[in-house]
């Protein structure tokens, strides 16, 4: 069975919307890092630590907002839309894609690699544990090293050490 990874963000979270967006849509980005724990409600003390969801040659199908009512999305924002908006001809029930639109389904591909990893962010400076960080960033989409925990910490606060799961793939 084919599993599924989404991707997604808020309207407001330009580092997503201008670096991992585009890597997803040119395939570039052939990595993402999830979280190795759950939260059982709001307080950090409640997370406990869970297995990876993939593991080497699992067939996966990737997804922009996977559970969205709509099947297309806009490139600029990553916001819904209608198939289009205009029509090949007046007397024609057939609509052509909107040029800055791009379907739900992103892609396939195979996971090649399965990694955990552990960061923390000390005195300012990020740390990374378990994995050399060649390329870590821009697999995952990121301009750059400093972007990716960046982004890392304002969604998962790395005061504490955090343990993430690794994923890569290649595209099929």
């Amino acid at each position: 069975m084919t599993k599924t990874i989404s991707f997604g963000c808020k309207p407001t979270d330009q580092i997503y919307l201008e670096q991992i967006l585009p890597a997803l849509l040119n395939k570039t980005k052939c990595q993402t890092i999830r979280p190795a724990w759950i939260m059982l409600g709001k307080k950090e003390l409640q997370a406990i630590q869970k297995g990876p969801r993939f593991k080497f040659g699992d067939p996966v199908k990737f997804y922009w907002k996977q559970r969205s009512q709509y099947k297309y999305f806009y490139k600029g924002n990553g916001h819904g839309t209608v198939w289009s908006q205009r029509e090949t001809s007046p007397n024609s029930n057939k609509f052509i894609p909107n040029p800055g639109a791009f379907p739900k389904i992103l892609g396939t591909g195979t996971i090649t690699e399965v990694l955990k990893v552990v960061v923390e962010l000390i005195d300012g400076t990020f740390f990374l544990t378990g994995l050399l960080q060649t390329n870590l960033a821009k697999r995952d989409g990121f301009n750059s090293a400093n972007d990716m925990f960046i982004w890392l910490n304002n969604h998962y606060d790395l005061t504490t050490p955090k343990p993430f799961w690794v994923y890569r793939w290649d595209w099929d």
